[in-house]
Formats: structure tokens, sequence, C-alpha cells
């Protein structure tokens, strides 16, 4: 599974392989630090789980108790940690549904509507698709209509684009309406996909009216799409959601805590260190030696996860409290932001969030749905985050005449003047998120 210490390897452990080791020791949820903790457990015989135990600074005694000059070692376990990691690429397929639900933002999804989320991409085919209607999902979960659909929705909504998609062209138009292709995209792939792949473009060329030029330029930008969106990922899935942190109120006093409750709890074998102490055997106690060494570097990597994580953690909660105090929509945020505020590397940010759960008053969620997708605009504007953009939306609907309601195309024109940025899809795809029926509809509700 992982890099690990064993008695086959130097005393010398090279700094690439500590910064490894550490990296992804934070890369890691409760669940896996868990199952990483119980292997060391068997690779190691110091290191032990247990309710009494020596902490980490006595364990560093011990440690250097050993250290004579044919074992002296340098800890430079977290130096240049920064330059290293900038390298350093995931080793790991992450599972589709782990990388689908964390995507999810606090407030998507009910108690009751993630099991219907969960079970959509469970049926998912090899390819990413649906094929599953509404009425069948809520045949199959005993989901309501209505809500199925609108998981099915959420569903397409979330990336890899494309996913849950009910065909190929659908699967299709969902990825070109999410870059904003142009009208004759949609019409090709509607309509002409068996022309195109015969290469009948002037027969295209005459049904449509435009220049053979023009559906060249269109089948390019096909061409660049995935017919297969779930390609490079596992189909692996979490059965339980362990929280990694804990946001708590307490008469008004916010606080995070690690879910790390069990990692007190190691330590290392007594037995064996007064064992380790009484050996004069130059080998055995070259074998203890690594082996204490290993531990106290195992405990390093889980206290260096536990530092960062509550470092980063604390700053979600600190910068987005009015969300967690229900006051306010989630604010603006990026990794780079908080990487930036930490004065840690970005690469490290991400880790901290990897798969990571937040339990809070508002419900159990990814830590990384905390942040929100706002970036600095070319033009220095601030591009606004979906949730501040369905919340404008929704403002400008209420505020307009009921005799004369905005079609979709003017909220799109509205909202770019506003500052946000969206097209006429997308402004129909966030006002049937919120429940907002379409213009006509909205002129005879108030007749």
């Amino acid at each position: 599974m992982l890099l690990e210490p064993s008695m086959k390897q130097e005393q010398k452990l090279s700094l690439s392989y500590r910064q490894t080791l550490s990296l992804q020791v934070l890369a890691m949820n409760t669940s896996e630090l868990n199952d990483y903790i119980e292997e060391q457990q068997l690779e190691n015989p110091i290191l032990e789980v247990q309710k009494e135990h020596e902490s980490y600074e006595e364990l560093a005694a011990i440690g250097q108790y050993f250290q004579s000059a044919a074992f002296d070692e340098k800890q430079n376990t977290f130096e240049d940690e920064e330059e290293y990691q900038q390298e350093l690429p995931y080793s790991d397929v992450e599972p589709l549904k782990d990388y689908v639900i964390s995507q999810l933002k606090p407030g998507a999804c009910s108690d009751s509507d993630l099991p219907v989320l969960t079970f959509l991409i469970d049926s998912l085919d090899d390819h990413g698709y649906l094929p599953l209607s509404a009425e069948q999902t809520a045949n199959l979960t005993g989901a309501s209509a209505e809500q199925a659909a609108r998981m099915i929705e959420l569903l397409q909504s979330l990336e890899p684009v494309g996913i849950g998609a009910r065909d190929l062209k659908h699967c299709l138009s969902l990825q070109a309406e999410a870059r904003n292709a142009v009208p004759e995209v949609f019409s090709l792939i509607d309509n002409y996909l068996e022309d195109i792949s015969h290469g009948y473009y002037q027969r295209i060329s005459k049904d449509l009216g435009i220049s053979v030029k023009k559906i060249k330029e269109c089948v390019l930008f096909i061409q660049t799409l995935n017919p297969i969106p779930i390609n490079g990922f596992s189909r692996g899935h979490v059965e339980y959601i362990v929280p990694d942190v804990i946001f708590t109120c307490q008469d008004g006093e916010w606080n995070v805590e690690v879910n790390d409750r069990w990692v007190g709890s190691i330590g290392i074998s007594s037995l064996y260190i007064e064992m380790a102490k009484a050996v004069d055997d130059p080998e055995l106690k070259k074998y203890f030696s690594q082996k204490i060494d290993a531990a106290r570097f195992v405990l390093q990597c889980v206290e260096q996860r536990r530092h960062t994580l509550e470092q980063v953690s604390r700053y979600i909660l600190e910068y987005q409290l009015g969300f967690f105090q229900g006051t306010q929509p989630l604010r603006p945020l990026t990794m780079r932001q908080i990487a930036d505020a930490l004065s840690i590397h970005e690469s490290t940010v991400s880790r901290a969030l990897r798969t990571k759960f937040a339990a809070t008053p508002r419900g159990t969620f990814p830590l990384k749905s905390c942040l929100d997708d706002s970036l600095s605009r070319t033009d220095g504007q601030t591009k606004h985050g979906r949730s501040e953009t369905m919340e404008a939306l929704s403002a400008m609907i209420q505020k307009e005449d009921p005799a004369h309601p905005y079609s979709d195309s003017t909220l799109s024109a509205m909202l770019e003047n506003a500052g946000y940025p969206v097209s006429r899809r997308t402004v129909t795809k966030y006002r049937e998120i919120l429940g907002i029926s379409n213009a006509f509809a909205r002129k005879y509700q108030t007749n």
C-alpha cells in the first residue's frame, strides 16, 4: 500500500523517502490512517496501541539512547518539504464515488438525499452513463420522483463533466454546455453524429445552412470531448463516512477538533523497550535502533498531519463562520488563499483536504466543499462562486415585475453586468436547482 519502514532498509532513510511518507500520511483520511497504523503495528513490534503509553517526547528520548556514532542520523524530516512536494505526484487512483461526493456543497444534499445520490453513482455503467430514469430510481430507492429527478440533475452538474448522462449525445452535450459551445455544436451532437462519422459534411452544410469550414471547426471541438467521462477513476467506494474534523459551538464559542482520539493511544511497547535497554549484541542493538527510529518517524508523520489538518480546518471555520452560523452563504475561498494565509504550499492544503469530512452543526460533508470556486479574473474583477451567483439570481427574480418577468437571457445579461458572468444555459440550470419556474410560468402564476 505505502512505503513502510522494514528491517531490510538501510539505517539512514533518504530525505525524499521521509517526505514522501509524511505527505502520504497527510493525504489519508481517518479510516485510511487507522488502517495504516494497524499495518505499522504488525510490521513494527515496538509500536503498539495501548491506553497507557509513553508520550511522543519519551519515545524521542528513548531513540536518542541508541544514537551512537554508528547510528547517528540528521532529523531533516520536514525540511525543504515545500520544494520537494511540488514535484511529488499522487500515486493512488481516486475512487469515483469519493471524487463525486467531495464536490458537494454544504446543504446540497439532505440526510435523505445522500443515499439516493449514492445509489445513482453505484448505478452508473462502465461509461459513466445512468441507465435509469427518475421514475425507475424512485421505484428502486423509495424516493419521490421529484427527489430522484433532483438528484439526477445534481449528479449531472458535478465532475467529471458528462457523468450521469442518459447516453452519448447527452454526455457530449453536457460537456459542450460546460464549455459554452456555440449553438452549431449542439445541433451536430443532437442530429448529425453518424453523418460526421462518415464525413458527410456537405449534407450537413446544406441542412443547417452553414459553411463546411464552420462544421469542421465544430467537429474539431466535439473531438476534444470525452465520451467516457469516468475514465481514470476506480469504481471503489467508501461504505461509511468517518468525520476527520469536528466543528462544535458551545456558548457561542466555536472549536475545531481533529477526530483522532485513538491517535493518543499510539505508543511503544514497554516490554520491547526493556529488552532493548538490556541487549549488548550489536546486531540486536541495531535492530531495536531501526525499529525505534521507524516508530518515532511514524508518530512524527501523524503529529504533522494532525497539526496541518487542524490549522487548515480552523482557517476554514473562521473564514466561513457566517455559513456555519447559518447567517451567510459560503464566501469565495480557494486553496491558494488558505496556503498564502498559513504560509504553506498549496499542495499541502490539497492533501490536507483530500477525502476529509467535517462534522458540523449543519451536517457532515466534505471539508473541501467549504471552499467555493472563486478566482481572480484577468480584468481584476472578482469571479463569484456558484452559491453567490445563485443567491444573486434568486434576488433578481424576487425583485422583478410579476407582469413582466425576466427571461433567462435577460437574467444572464443582468448577472453579467452585476459581476456574475454566466451563460443563459447556466442561468436555466441554477433556476431549476432553486426550484424557480421559467418566465412564462412565473407570469401566469401571478394572474
